[in-house]
């Protein structure tokens, strides 16, 4: 498989890839409510986030008993049970069957649609931690991602956000005090602080890693 240079490359061939594959949009799927009843306990077992490569997520929430689904750079979809482990959604002929290990924990969905299936790991929960939002400010500035890429790390109250070049704006969920996390993106920060200000940023797409150096202001 080809390896891109740079984080914009990388989440565009994603995008263009999983949404040629897995297009949740545009077209609507006429389908009876489902009569099955799943109970409330094993729908939160299948809450998390599931790996669907190159840095892309499927995002499983749980809302007033209502499973909701979010890939990476589409909306959120409620989906619908066909079995107590098995969902489809409305809005695309597509399914995910959720699949248990011998204890009963959820390791991986399995995607089907256009007549192929793959399988997607579900990703270890992350823990938040409460960082004082002082801290924020050391790295608050544009990074050089390279080839014309820059990563904006801005801060709105307590809250700490990155954009890259042509992406949507993340917010930034703390690990640590210097490392983060994106909830709706396989990838990791790591600020490099020198003095009372952060130099670069390590940024880890899936495995991948791109060093963003700190630009003059």
């Amino acid at each position: 498989m080809k390896t891109y240079k740079t984080l914009r490359n990388r989440i565009f061939y994603t995008t263009v890839a999983l949404f040629s594959l897995i297009s949740l949009q545009g077209q609507t799927i006429s389908k009876d409510s489902s009569s099955i009843t799943v109970d409330e306990n094993i729908l939160k077992s299948y809450v998390g986030r599931y790996d669907y490569t190159q840095g892309a997520v499927l995002l499983v929430t749980l809302e007033d008993k209502q499973l909701q689904a979010q890939l990476t750079g589409q909306p959120k979809f409620p989906i619908f049970p066909s079995a107590k482990d098995e969902f489809y959604w409305k809005v695309v002929d597509a399914r995910v069957k959720f699949v248990t290990d011998e204890k009963g924990n959820v390791t991986k969905a399995i995607h089907f649609q256009n007549g192929t299936q793959f399988e997607a790991m579900k990703l270890k929960d992350e823990a938040v931690v409460t960082v004082n939002p002082a801290v924020f400010d050391k790295y608050i500035g544009k990074y050089d991602a390279g080839e014309n890429n820059t990563v904006v790390i801005t801060k709105e109250g307590d809250k700490l956000f990155a954009q890259g070049t042509n992406l949507p704006v993340y917010q930034l969920l703390p690990a640590s005090e210097t490392e983060y996390f994106l909830r709706e993106v396989n990838a990791r920060l790591m600020f490099k602080v020198s003095g009372d200000k952060a130099d670069s940023i390590l940024i880890n797409m899936a495995g991948n890693e791109i060093t963003a150096i700190r630009l003059k202001e």
